[in-house]
């Protein structure tokens, strides 16, 4: 095996097959959307592709409020997952390693959400937060408030209900990666520190969160770029209404591009989408990098 590996072509020839695939369904559409953004085009034929320059971009960063409204929501809606998200999943990480019961059973509870597709997820959401017969409005007219909020409908709280149910969906994804970063602390570290007198407080901000430092990255890093590139779930409960008021990058690069059937400008959204979530992830990494644990 070790002679095998040393020699470059037998590594070449078992690289390949992945090589190809990157190449045929990343590399080259990636290329073609860049190449589409500086071209007017109407995705029927190739005789009306009409190169345009940087035209596109000007329209987008000059003259297209809809774009400055999904820059503004994602980013609403990437500092409302990580100020909720990241401490819930870290505190139910913490609570399923104290328990002593159950926790397989907990796990499967909070992981049911992942397995829900997207389309399900908002057809769900939007039955709970239905004006006359949603759940949610039940409970407040059940508590004598009279309270019948037009979620969904109200440019006030469309992102914010938008929110809730991602939170809801992906938390369980997010809750196994950081409990696997738990479970990899050795035991030995809380009992030193329960000899020496911490507490279960000073045990969990002295040993387990620093040492929990990567996962909590990678989860930061994720939930990051889902909440940028967030699509089929807004699509399914508002696709981008009320006027707007919950479009995304994402959201516009669909109507644009297969509706009004301008892919030279969709194309355009797509590549300055990607740069997004790149730079926010190269921002994440720069604010939170990765360090060599030394158990």
């Amino acid at each position: 095996m070790e002679r095998m590996l040393s020699n470059k072509k037998y590594v070449l020839f078992f690289m390949l097959p992945g090589m190809l695939f990157y190449l045929v369904f990343y590399l080259i559409p990636i290329l073609a959307t860049v190449q589409l953004s500086f071209t007017q085009w109407d995705g029927i034929s190739f005789e009306n592709l009409k190169n345009i320059g940087t035209r596109n971009y000007f329209e987008l960063f000059t003259n297209d409020p809809v774009f400055w409204t999904g820059i503004k929501n994602t980013f609403v809606i990437l500092l409302l997952q990580l100020a909720v998200q990241i401490p819930l999943t870290t505190i139910l990480a913490l609570v399923l390693d104290s328990c002593v019961k159950g926790v397989k059973a907990y796990k499967t509870t909070f992981f049911i959400p992942v397995l829900f597709s997207a389309t399900a997820v908002g057809l769900l959401w939007s039955r709970l937060y239905d004006v006359d017969y949603g759940l949610i409005n039940r409970i407040f007219s059940s508590l004598g408030t009279g309270y019948m909020q037009k979620w969904l409908s109200s440019s006030k709280t469309v992102v914010l209900a938008l929110t809730a149910p991602m939170i809801w969906r992906s938390m369980g994804y997010y809750l196994l990666i950081l409990y696997a970063g738990v479970k990899s602390i050795p035991k030995s570290y809380y009992e030193a520190a329960l000899i020496d007198g911490c507490s279960a407080w000073q045990s969990a901000m002295k040993i387990t969160l620093p040492l929990m430092r990567n996962a909590i990255n990678v989860v930061v890093t994720l939930t990051a770029v889902a909440a940028l590139r967030e699509y089929p779930l807004i699509y399914v409960m508002t696709n981008g209404g009320p006027f707007n008021s919950s479009s995304t990058p994402a959201i516009q690069m669909y109507i644009e591009s297969f509706l009004k059937m301008r892919f030279g400008y969709g194309s355009s959204i797509a590549v300055v989408l990607v740069i997004e979530c790149l730079l926010i992830s190269a921002l994440i990494h720069k604010l939170f990098p990765d360090k060599d644990i030394q158990y």
